[in-house]
């Protein structure tokens, strides 16, 4: 069943399944191995990453809708051939034998993890004193339409969300965006490898107002709790939407 919050979500629906994020006893952060950086011929910058053999991380600041992300799924692209459509050039050594680590994963996947943590949604809302309204460079109909999609085991969108909004879920890929409007924006993505394990930050940073950050995150192997999330955010506007496949 697919679950979508579109723009004509109201304050109280929301409420109903709204929770206050809480900081976890224990935030490692992950280290990533970097892979390839690929640059497109519009200065878009897309960086590839390696996290547990198998698991490759993608992080964009893009001007342009997510297409080359529904490609990875909806085309079944190779991130080697993604990263040669981007960046002209044929992929890295080092992307070549991560995505080769990929393919074997897929082939052999281990669901044996029991899914025993909840899925949440919900944020920091603080009151409506108007912080954050007087400029809104990516409009929120603009956001919806270019960052949002309904065709996935899950959909969330939120294109004028004020305060600190996230998305926790049990799954096997987890789609992020974020848009900064009047102020710079925290983000990160966090996940648990296992159910006993603590919480460990896969990738965090910052998004300046009028860019759209992209992190994408996809592992096979089983199904992984993870959260998408804005963080310290006050009562300032952000467009925020996540989605992916269980």
């Amino acid at each position: 069943m697919k679950n979508t919050a579109l723009l004509g979500l109201t304050l109280g629906l929301f409420a109903s399944t709204a929770c206050v994020a809480e900081e976890p006893v224990l935030d490692d952060a992950e280290v990533l191995t970097a892979l390839a950086s690929a640059t497109t011929t519009d200065g878009e910058v897309w960086n590839f990453y390696e996290g547990e053999p198998g698991e490759i991380i993608v992080h964009a600041i893009a001007e342009e809708e997510e297409s080359a992300f529904q490609k990875l799924d909806h085309e079944e692209m190779a991130y080697t051939e993604l990263f040669e459509e981007l960046a002209g050039t044929s992929a890295p050594n080092a992307l070549v034998e991560a995505q080769h680590r990929y393919d074997t994963i897929v082939l052999s996947p281990d669901a044996s993890d029991a899914a025993t943590d909840q899925n949440e949604i919900g944020g920091e809302m603080p009151p409506d004193d108007g912080i954050g309204r007087q400029r809104q460079e990516i409009s929120a109909t603009g956001y919806q339409d270019s960052y949002c999609s309904g065709f996935w085991d899950y959909s969330y969108c939120w294109p004028s969300f004020y305060g600190s909004p996230y998305v926790q879920r049990k799954t096997y890929s987890m789609y992020g965006f974020v848009g900064a409007v009047n102020n710079t924006v925290n983000f990160r993505m966090r996940r648990k490898s296992r159910s006993w394990s603590s919480w460990s930050t896969v990738l965090s940073g910052q998004a300046l107002p009028g860019q759209v950050h992209h992190v994408y995150s996809k592992y096979f192997g089983r199904r992984q709790l993870r959260r998408w999330e804005v963080t310290g955010n006050g009562g300032n506007l952000v467009r925020f939407s996540v989605y992916g496949s269980d």
